[in-house]
């Protein structure tokens, strides 16, 4: 049984639009930063590496640092949202990530030990933390000029530069 653990984040470009409109302060700058997110819209590769991996057969989870709701709205934006189950906040973990108390909350609510589970995003932090609290990582490098870092300790099973390379070469395996 293997298990993705996503971290759910939109495309550069509505965080860049995110940024930009923050002109304004307090409240006015919370709603426009999340209402960014909700319209966010995820790289091309995510909603057919997320159509390979459900066909495969791979369970496919959210975990964010988000709300379920923030998340649940990029997803059906993506078209995908029927493709992700659960859908995991730190609202529910009571920790935020990287805490190792995230991960083990993600963790029970599957059902599945730890090293059943894959732990995929596209910032390093979260993936590590994951590893820290024995899950599996896959890092997927959006960009040449980011590698995994060689000063962090543990090194993910896989580095792909796309979900859909994601789901080629963990379709494989199941």
């Amino acid at each position: 049984m293997c298990s993705i653990c996503l971290s759910p984040a939109p495309g550069p470009l509505a965080r860049e639009e995110a940024l930009l409109k923050c002109s304004v302060s307090g409240e006015d700058a919370i709603k426009t930063v999340l209402e960014s997110w909700q319209a966010a819209e995820p790289y091309p590769d995510v909603a057919p590496g997320l159509r390979a991996l459900h066909a495969a057969g791979i369970q496919v989870a959210a975990l964010t640092n988000g709300s379920e709701s923030i998340a649940r709205g990029v997803l059906t934006n993506a078209g995908v949202c029927e493709l992700v189950s659960p859908l995991l906040d730190i609202n529910m973990a009571s920790a935020w990530k990287p805490a190792r108390e995230s991960y083990g909350y993600a963790v029970v609510e599957l059902g599945l030990k730890p090293e059943e589970v894959i732990m995929v995003a596209a910032h390093p932090w979260d993936i590590f933390g994951a590893m820290r609290a024995g899950l599996r990582g896959a890092y997927v490098q959006r960009s040449p000029h980011e590698p995994w870092p060689a000063f962090l300790p543990l090194t993910p099973e896989l580095v792909v530069s796309s979900f859909e390379e994601l789901a080629a070469k963990l379709s494989c395996c199941t």
